[in-house]
C-alpha cells in the first residue's frame, strides 16, 4: 500500500485502471470507455447497482459518483476483491465488496435496479454457460435496467484467440434476441472505441430495459428490427461527476483481461 492506499493489482484490464487516492482515471482506455457509456446521473440516480465482474471497481465506483444510492461489486478474482474492498474501506463508500461466481447470485439478496455486465458475458459461454441461460440469469437480477457490453461477433480476438471457443453458441443476434424474450425494450446504445490498440476488437454497449412480467419467446422475425439505435456522447453531468479531470495516458502495452466469473 502506498500512502495508505491499496496498489492497483497488475492484472488489472487497461480500461480498468485509476488513482485509488483520487479515483480519477490514469489513461486514455478508462477515461474514454466512461464516455462512451453514455452514462448519466439519470442513469443512476437513486438506484441500487450491481456490478458484475468489477475488476478494479472503476465503474462501480462511476455508478456512485452518477448518484447510486447502493451498489455491489461482484468479482471472483482475489486480487480485484482485496484491492476494492480496501479502496471502498478507505472512501467509505457505500458500497459492498463480494467474491461470488455469477451463477451463485440470486435475486433476492444480489438483485438490483441497474445491472452491469460489462465484458463478462462472453467469459460465461466460454467456461460453459449458454446464452440463454446466461440472460434468463442476468434477467432475474435485474429490477430496471440492464447494461451488457461485448465482443460484437466471434472474430473478435478476445474470442478468436481462444482455443475451442464454443463460437456457434455466441453472437450478436442470438444475444439481441435472447434479451428481447426478457425486456420489451432491447438497443444498441454504441460501439465502444477505447479498445482501438487493439486491431479488430469491436465493443458493442446494449441497454435492456422494460423487464417482462413473463419471459417471452421471441422466434426470428423476418425484416423486423428488435432494436433502436442510441449515438449520445459526453453529457454535463458526466462533467458534474468528475470535474475537471486531468487525463495522464501512458504507454503501457495493453493488460489482457483475465475471465472474472
Amino acid at each position: 500500500m502506498s500512502d495508505g492506499f491499496p496498489v492497483l493489482p497488475d492484472i488489472a484490464c487497461q480500461y480498468e485502471r485509476y488513482d485509488p487516492k483520487t479515483l480519477k482515471p490514469i489513461n486514455e482506455s478508462t477515461y474514454v470507455r466512461l464516455i462512451e457509456t453514455g452514462w448519466n446521473t439519470d442513469t443512476f440516480k437513486s438506484k441500487s447497482v450491481l456490478d458484475i465482474g468489477c475488476n478494479s471497481g472503476m465503474l462501480s465506483i462511476f455508478a456512485h459518483n452518477l448518484g447510486a444510492s447502493r451498489v455491489k461489486g461482484i468479482d471472483v478474482m482475489d486480487p480485484f476483491i482485496d484491492f476494492f474492498s480496501k479502496v471502498v474501506t478507505q472512501h467509505k463508500l457505500p458500497t459492498q465488496v463480494e467474491k461470488k461466481p455469477f451463477w451463485k447470485l440470486e435475486t433476492k439478496t444480489d438483485g438490483a435496479d441497474v445491472v452491469l455486465c460489462m465484458e463478462v458475458l462472453h467469459w460465461i459461454v466460454q467456461q460453459g454457460g449458454t446464452l440463454p441461460e446466461a440472460i434468463a440469469h442476468l434477467a432475474q437480477l435485474t429490477g430496471e435496467t440492464l447494461f451488457v457490453e461485448t465482443p460484437w461477433d466471434v472474430k473478435e480476438p478476445s474470442i478468436a484467440s481462444r482455443a475451442n471457443y464454443p463460437t456457434e453458441n455466441y453472437g450478436i443476434e442470438m444475444i439481441i434476441r435472447e434479451l428481447a424474450r426478457h425486456f420489451a425494450d432491447v438497443r444498441i446504445e454504441r460501439f465502444m472505441t477505447y479498445f482501438g490498440n487493439m486491431p479488430g476488437s469491436k465493443r458493442v454497449l446494449i441497454r435492456a430495459s422494460g423487464k417482462r412480467v413473463s419471459s417471452l419467446t421471441v422466434r426470428y422475425i423476418r425484416n423486423a428490427s428488435l432494436t433502436g439505435i442510441s449515438m449520445s456522447r459526453l453529457t454535463a453531468h458526466f462533467i458534474a461527476a468528475w470535474g475537471e479531470l486531468s487525463v495522464h495516458c501512458n504507454s503501457a502495452p495493453h493488460v489482457a483481461c483475465h475471465p472474472r466469473l
